[in-house]
């Protein structure tokens, strides 16, 4: 159970961040908490917000949700974005008259950042009074509204203390990974590697399967009784019916994943190749060149489906999204 002055805030409206606030949202009402405050740079999803939960703050200005909160969540898109946001915070921390107290004000990032990246935000929240913790999630939104998510949670042992009521609210395993953030973005960034490199996989026996022929669902029933693993299956019901989407994660920050695997070892002192990962990220670049960026990163499987002679995207979808019956 959380303490009862928790004061929740959450930075990043995203299309995973929308879907995990809502929980967080529902925790604080079931526990007596202070309405949760957000702060979103494009602020055109406040009105659907306050409409279904009238009682949240939507600050129209970052400052104002850091002076409102003491456990503050931040989802963003990238390393750049995460730097730009936390360098304000930072700033807002140190401008508060009398100073922040030493621990008083924690910070759960869910973005998902490079080791290095991490180690700079915490040096500077941690100069300015506060903590910062590495909270990464896997899971697509659909999974994060269902409170399904697999959360990581690294940093200061006090700060996962408080927050850990809070991860379970919003998943359904948290996995402590210890003191150190680096080791927290890590395992965040090995994941994504497995998921990639089961996506590469998958890509190329589909285009393999409708090169010689057959039929994609039969194959997907196999696979369905093989690997009993949800996150898998998902993607590949995607490639087999050639249908991606556009509410998951994209190409485009896909890309910007595979290059975190790729850079991984080096940043932290054991270069390493990772020859499957780099011909995933190469697929996700041709996708990008044939149109797919903002599609769900599977879409690299059209990459593979134009190297073996086939058209990129299947008869009966429309770049990638089912058509409408007609």
């Amino acid at each position: 159970m959380a303490s009862k002055d928790i004061k929740i805030g959450y930075i990043g409206l995203g299309s995973l961040g929308s879907a995990i606030f809502p929980n967080l949202i529902k925790y604080a009402q079931e526990q007596g908490l202070a309405p949760p405050s957000a702060w979103n740079r494009s602020q055109d999803k406040y009105a659907a917000l306050n409409q279904e939960y009238p009682d949240i703050h939507t600050a129209k200005e970052l400052g104002e949700l850091v002076r409102r909160s003491n456990v503050i969540f931040t989802c963003l898109v990238n390393d750049a974005a995460a730097e730009d946001v936390y360098t304000k915070i930072v700033e807002i921390l140190r401008s508060t008259p009398g100073g922040v107290q030493k621990g008083s004000i924690v910070f759960a990032d869910q973005s998902t950042l490079k080791a290095k990246t991490a180690l700079k935000i915490k040096e500077q929240v941690e100069s300015a009074g506060g903590v910062y913790l590495t909270t990464t999630v896997f899971g697509q939104p659909p999974a994060a509204r269902a409170r399904q998510l697999v959360v990581v949670s690294s940093g200061d042992p006090k700060g996962r203390e408080r927050v850990l009521p809070l991860l379970e609210a919003i998943g359904k395993k948290v996995i402590d990974v210890g003191d150190d953030n680096a080791k927290g973005a890590a395992l965040k960034i090995l994941g994504n590697s497995i998921l990639l490199g089961a996506i590469e996989l998958y890509a190329e026996s589909y285009a393999l399967s409708d090169a010689i022929g057959f039929d994609p669902a039969v194959f997907h029933e196999l696979h369905k009784n093989l690997f009993a693993a949800p996150a898998l299956l998902n993607y590949s019901n995607k490639i087999s019916q050639g249908s991606f989407g556009d509410a998951g994660f994209t190409v485009k920050t896909g890309l910007k994943d595979a290059g975190h695997i790729l850079s991984l070892g080096e940043e932290l002192g054991h270069p390493t190749p990772l020859p499957t990962v780099e011909r995933a990220r190469q697929n996700l670049l041709k996708a990008v060149d044939l149109g797919a960026e903002n599609l769900d990163w599977s879409a690299l499987s059209i990459a593979a489906r134009a190297e073996a002679g086939l058209e990129p995207f299947k008869e009966g979808t429309d770049n990638g999204k089912k058509k409408a019956a007609q």
